[in-house]
C-alpha cells in the first residue's frame, strides 16, 4: 500500500503538471525537485534505520519523498502557468490516444509492484529482500539509460513537424546507436561487478544468502 500510493499520486495528478514543463524541454526543473527530495527522503530513511526505527517507518520516508515531489511539482506549475485553468473539462475529441496512455501507465504501475507482491506471498519476504536489491541496482541503471531515451523526446516532436522524413530519419538513426551503445556499455559493465558489489554490499547480513548468481 505504501509501495503504491506514490505511483498512483504520480499516475493521477502530477503526470498533467509535468507535461507543461516537458513540453517547453525544461525537464531539468523536474530534475532539480527529484533531487532535492530524493536527498531529503533518503536522509529520513537513514535517520529512521539509525534510530531503529520499524521498517514501515522506512518505507513511509521513501513514499513521504515521493509525495513532496508531487506537491512540489504541482506548486510550481500553477505559480508558472497562472493563466492555465486546469479545472476545465479537456477536449478529448484533440487528444486521442489518452486511454491508451493511461493503460500504458497502469501497465507500469503493475508491473513494479507486482513482483514485490508475487514473491513475497510466495516464497516470502526475506526473498523479496533479495529481489528488492537486485532490482533496485537494475532500476538504477534503467534510469540512466532513459535519461539518453527521453532526452531528445521532445527535440523529435519539433524536428517531425519541421524537417524533411530523411533528415529525421538520419538523426534518430544516430539517437538510436547512443541509446544501444549506452545500454550495451551499462548492462556489461553491470554483468562483471554486480556480483562484487553484492558482496560488498550485504556484508554482515546473515538472514539470507544475497549472494546468487542465479
Amino acid at each position: 500500500f505504501i509501495a503504491i500510493i506514490s505511483t498512483v499520486l504520480n499516475l493521477s495528478y502530477s503526470t498533467k503538471y509535468r507535461i507543461l514543463l516537458q513540453s517547453e524541454n525544461k525537464e531539468y526543473i523536474l530534475n532539480v525537485i527529484q533531487i532535492i527530495t530524493l536527498i531529503f527522503s533518503q536522509l529520513l530513511t537513514l535517520i529512521s534505520i539509525y534510530l531503529k526505527g520499524h521498517m514501515l517507518f522506512v518505507r513511509f520516508s521513501i513514499m513521504l519523498g515521493a509525495v513532496i515531489n508531487f506537491l512540489l511539482i504541482s506548486y510550481f506549475t500553477k505559480k508558472k502557468y497562472t493563466f492555465i485553468n486546469f479545472k476545465v473539462q479537456p477536449d478529448y475529441k484533440s487528444i486521442r490516444g489518452t486511454s491508451d496512455i493511461f493503460i500504458q501507465k497502469l501497465t507500469s504501475v503493475l508491473y513494479s509492484t507486482l513482483p514485490v507482491i508475487f514473491v513475497s506471498g510466495t516464497v516470502g519476504t526475506i526473498y523479496a529482500s533479495i529481489y528488492g536489491i537486485y532490482i533496485n541496482i537494475l532500476n538504477f541503471l534503467k534510469s540512466v539509460i532513459y535519461s539518453f531515451i527521453n532526452a531528445p523526446r521532445m527535440g523529435f516532436g519539433r524536428l517531425i513537424a519541421e524537417k524533411e522524413s530523411d533528415y529525421v530519419k538520419k538523426v534518430f538513426l544516430q539517437y538510436e546507436f547512443i541509446v544501444i551503445y549506452v545500454t550495451f556499455t551499462l548492462l556489461s559493465t553491470a554483468i562483471v561487478l554486480i556480483m562484487p558489489f553484492i558482496g560488498i554490499y550485504t556484508i554482515g547480513i546473515t538472514d539470507a544468502n544475497y549472494y546468487n548468481w542465479y
